[in-house]
């Protein structure tokens, strides 16, 4: 029924409407009703077939139906229809309607409970089937709304224009932009210019209409460049023989936290020849955000070099900067070198390896992989491959850590929470030194209780996905400790993400792997993907009657491939004598869990209900002095403080409004 409907809806949004008839119209528009109608007496059969439900199924239904139609209609007539328009909207009810499919399918592997005798129907009331059908509940909508979200960025980024005319007179200062265009020849159209070979860029004149420079973006010259996040878009501003005056970045999927690493390494770019081969030889990456800076580097070496040869017309030595580009796409960084390294040494430890080898492993990743390198997969790299966007291909860290990652797991398993992850390495490293009497022992801990910590990580995952795709700001990802833990760096949630990083360790002392287990987003997605493990069955079996966590074959989604079930280490024999404080804090695994992650969620949503008007783009309401209130687009105002339109300081002569 679904299906059905979705189709006939898919149908009535993108069919040419001059195609249409008033018989094949009116056919639509009686199935359609006949699919709403039809819900009705299939959710209540589900209900009175539930064991969860007794009597009154029909009228809380019924009660659920008038309240749904009634808010449907109210948010379709004053909000959606009007502001997206009616192709829009029965394409949001579309995705709307599939949120229910994997419910729908799950359903299919449930017994008709005609057929189970009364222990069996307790069974499927069990938590286990219930945080399932919820988690598949969470999957959908967040499907909807990631879907909804590129949707809206790609329309976004197809309307606004590459080099916005404010940005140019913001480098510019006081001096004259006169907007000019140039079309490319043929055979430079392979740059992949948005305009169809057409650059748009401004000339910067004085007040006599003397030429001083231009200005023109890297997204028309250099569309390929791509940094951690994905692609950049800076706005350049040169002098007329090709001496860098000063750029900005207009947008960008970078991480907020490597951005202001690049502060003051900025100035250092200034004054240099764009218009030559290798401007920037002597300037290096800034360490800790080494990604982000050689993009940027790149960006304005090939937009410069480009500029000068296609639209000015300068004879360059045509062709070496593009072989320099093809070679260096492909060479490995540091960071590539290190997680190739990391992903074949970990084969070896899980094939040929033992105990020790394993905590070897742990220590090399910790040490290089965390503290030296920061190569982290953390909420970044998801909202990255979620966003569509994805690091320039080749054999760097930076694609490896956005693409080859999840590839892996769904090969070989979730192998890089098991062993590759530096901060799970320092929480393992860190239960091993700590005295065993501190900790439960294995068994003491009930597996209803461990199973209900590990759905809170798959809460915290949909909540920081709706976060971020709504407001497509990656400042509400800081609540993931896994971005900043290693790098260093001062950000606005450093008090916040250093809380959460101490409970995530003190956690670890007495729950084995605690924010692995039962808090990480990043282990959430990873586990998603772990029930596909294509090479599974060239993998060492998995001994769950041995699991400390409480796993099954059944739950085995949840595994990381830590392989402690295949050694038999001292903390995971059973002890014939209880402690009182492993007793004492079994019971509270679930309450500290939930706590946590209120927590990592609330950082998330503070921060969301900050920058949503700004990610919206919507005026903010401010009350002036005296007089009416006004709309103030307070973002609009940041940026031009920013890019020095605007002053911050106290004006020196005004008048106070009585």
């Amino acid at each position: 029924m679904i299906l059905v409907h979705t189709l006939i809806l898919a149908a009535i949004a993108f069919w040419p409407g001059g195609q249409w008839t008033h018989l094949s119209f009116a056919i639509a528009f009686v199935l359609c009703g006949l699919c709403a109608g039809s819900y009705f007496p299939l959710a209540a059969k589900q209900l009175a077939d539930s064991a969860f439900e007794t009597g009154q199924a029909g009228s809380k239904l019924e009660t659920a139906d008038h309240i749904g139609a009634s808010v449907g209609g109210l948010l379709t007539s004053l909000a959606l229809v009007p502001v997206l328009g009616t192709k829009v909207t029965l394409f949001i009810f579309v995705l709307l309607i599939l949120a229910n499919m994997p419910s729908a399918v799950l359903r299919l592997y449930k017994p008709s409970p005609f057929l189970l005798s009364q222990e069996s129907r307790e069974v499927l009331a069990t938590t286990n089937f219930g945080l399932r059908r919820l988690g598949y509940i969470l999957f959908g909508i967040g499907l909807s709304v990631i879907l909804c979200s590129n949707l809206l960025a790609k329309a976004g980024a197809e309307l606004r224009p590459s080099l916005p005319q404010y940005a140019a007179q913001a480098l510019a200062g006081e001096l004259k932009i006169a907007p000019e265009s140039k079309v490319l020849s043929d055979g430079a159209l392979h740059l992949g210019t948005p305009y169809g070979g057409k650059i748009n860029y401004f000339r910067v004149c004085d007040a006599n209409d003397k030429l001083n420079g231009y200005t023109f973006s890297s997204e028309d010259l250099a569309p390929e460049v791509s940094g951690f996040g994905g692609k950049m878009n800076l706005a350049i501003y040169v002098d007329a023989t090709g001496r860098l005056i000063n750029f900005h970045i207009i947008w960008s999927n970078e991480t907020p936290s490597y951005l202001e690493l690049l502060s003051q390494w900025r100035g250092l770019l200034t004054e240099h020849q764009l218009f030559q081969l290798e401007p920037f030889a002597d300037i290096h990456a800034v360490t800790g955000a080494t990604v982000s800076s050689k993009a940027v580097l790149s960006a304005l070496e090939r937009s410069g070099y480009r500029f000068a040869s296609q639209v000015l017309g300068q004879p360059l030595q045509s062709g070496i900067i593009e072989e320099k580009i093809h070679q260096a796409n492909y060479l490995p960084d540091v960071h590539g070198i290190y997680l190739i390294s990391a992903f074949v040494l970990t084969f070896i430890v899980i094939y040929r390896g033992g105990f020790r080898s394993r905590l070897a492993i742990l220590c090399f990743n910790l040490v290089v992989g965390g503290i030296v390198l920061n190569a982290q997969y953390s909420s970044e790299q998801i909202a990255t491959i979620l966003s569509l966007h994805s690091p320039a291909v080749g054999l760097s860290g930076a694609f490896l850590l956005v693409v080859a990652m999840p590839l892996l797991v769904i090969i070989f398993g979730n192998i890089y929470c098991g062993y590759i992850c530096p901060f799970g390495a320092a929480q393992e490293l860190l239960g091993y030194i700590v005295p065993h009497r501190f900790k439960p022992a294995a068994g003491e801990i009930p597996a209803e209780s461990m199973r209900k910590a590990r759905f809170v990580k798959y809460v915290i995952l949909f909540i920081l996905i709706m976060v971020f795709f709504v407001s497509r700001n990656r400042t509400t990802l800081a609540s993931d400790p896994l971005i900043g833990v290693f790098s260093g760096s001062a950000t606005l949630y450093t008090v916040s993400g250093g809380l959460i990083v101490a409970a995530a360790l003190i956690g670890s002392i007495f729950y084995t792997r605690f924010w692995c287990r039962y808090l990480c987003p990043v282990g959430a997605l990873l586990s998603l993907l772990n029930n596909v493990t294509v090479l599974k069955r060239f993998l060492p079996a998995r001994r769950f009657g041995r699991c400390e966590f409480g796993l099954t074959a059944k739950d085995q989604m949840d595994c990381l491939y830590c392989d402690r079930c295949r050694y038999q280490t001292k903390d995971q024999r059973p002890r014939t004598k209880d402690s009182g404080l492993a007793s004492y804090s079994s019971r509270y695994l679930v309450v500290v869990a939930v706590l946590v992650g209120i927590f990592v969620s609330t950082v998330s949503v503070k921060r969301f209900l900050q920058v949503i008007p700004a990610g919206l783009s919507q005026p903010v309401v401010s009350a002036s002095a005296a007089g009416q209130p006004r709309d103030v687009d307070l973002q609009r105002i940041r940026t031009m403080i920013r890019q020095r339109r605007l002053s911050d300081q106290e004006a020196e002569f005004y008048k106070k409004a009585k």
